[in-house]
């Protein structure tokens, strides 16, 4: 499957990229090193099944496989044939990589030491980690995060340094990490043709990067981003007593509420875990974000589902968000990064495959 890596997925003020520089890249940065620990759980976690004599569930297989067309709109097998092609993969690779993902998800709490009881060969892994990049999202998000990096880099070679960089004082569209580039020392995987200037220039763009974020700090509008912010970024204080049943968390909420009883001697009479929680009002989903936001002080919220069980929280405080807050900024940098590189790659970079890059 490795004969798309010469194409080229993308380009940048005209300057094509191949899937193969997406992949030198993910080495250099150490990413890929982390999808190939990722294929090492997984064929570790095949060996532990078939040692055990554990079946992975043909049910589970057809149903991962099933979802896996679903999140990608691949309705008709002839839809699903066609993506498999693109992408070099077979019908049996893809069901393959489908059932190592399922046999993975059967032991997670166990993974280190099934890793460690079963060792996985680098030549199987590399046999298979190009399938994995695909199927798990990851080679489409190698993609972006190169497309980023040489659009910043553009970016930094047409502007001025005492020029400020467009969209940095906006409201983001999409997201941005904010890393230093990494040479991990990794060969990349076997087959695939290394050219020293390439990479040279590969390692050039991360660089460029780093120096583009570093005058978008220094530029940004912070203000201007706490104002636009000012109510999602609330910060709650709150205190959480957590049960495991409805009808428990009912009855704590009638006691607080009705009898006037604090929640420290509910959270004693209930045997209930009480403890006390920070967090952002954005942080919080839908209906549950307009209820924090509508309670004071002394409030009781809930119960609420979550994570199994059921919550009350009982509001502290609230503060609202200000320029001079260390958090706050750190908050309103991240926009500004951002925003700044989403400009950027919306308006240098020109992709040669939408289905690709949204795998």
């Amino acid at each position: 499957m490795q004969m798309f890596l010469d194409d080229p997925v993308f380009t940048v003020d005209d300057q094509p990229h191949t899937w193969a520089d997406v992949v030198h890249a993910a080495t250099l940065r150490g990413d890929w090193d982390a999808l190939e620990s990722l294929v090492r759980e997984e064929l570790a976690c095949l060996a532990h099944a078939a040692a055990a004599g554990d079946a992975v569930d043909r049910d589970a297989v057809d149903e991962a496989a099933r979802r896996f067309r679903y999140d990608r709109d691949l309705i008709t097998a002839a839809e699903t044939e066609r993506w498999l092609e693109q992408w070099g993969l077979t019908p049996a690779g893809w069901m393959a990589w489908v059932r190592r993902s399922v046999a993975r998800s059967l032991y997670t709490s166990e993974l280190a030491a099934l890793v460690s009881r079963h060792p996985v060969a680098q030549a199987a892994i590399d046999q298979v980690v190009l399938v994995d990049a695909v199927c798990h999202g990851q080679l489409a998000r190698f993609a972006r995060t190169l497309a980023e990096r040489a659009a910043a880099a553009a970016a930094l070679a047409a502007a001025p340094d005492d020029t400020a960089v467009d969209g940095a004082a906006t409201d983001p569209g999409t997201g941005e990490r904010d890393a230093a580039p990494v040479d991990s020392g990794r060969r990349a995987i076997p087959g695939l043709r290394s050219d020293p200037g390439r990479l040279a220039t590969l390692r050039e763009l991360d660089r460029a990067h780093a120096r583009f974020l570093e005058r978008v700090r220094s530029t940004a509008a912070l203000g201007a981003i706490v104002s636009a912010h000012r109510l999602d970024w609330i910060r709650l204080t709150c205190r959480v007593l957590e049960f495991s049943d409805e009808p428990a968390a009912l009855e704590a909420a009638l006691c607080v509420r009705d009898d006037g009883e604090p929640v420290e001697r509910v959270a004693d009479l209930a045997h209930a875990p009480l403890r006390q929680v920070r967090f952002h009002l954005d942080e919080v989903d839908g209906a549950l974000r307009h209820r924090m936001f509508s309670a004071g002080p002394g409030e009781l919220v809930g119960p609420v589902a979550e994570n199994g069980g059921f919550r009350l929280y009982e509001i502290v405080g609230k503060e609202v968000p200000e320029e001079n807050d260390a958090l706050v900024r750190a908050r309103a940098t991240d926009v500004a990064l951002r925003r700044a590189v989403a400009v950027e790659l919306e308006r240098r970079v020109r992709w040669l495959s939408p289905s690709y890059a949204t795998a």
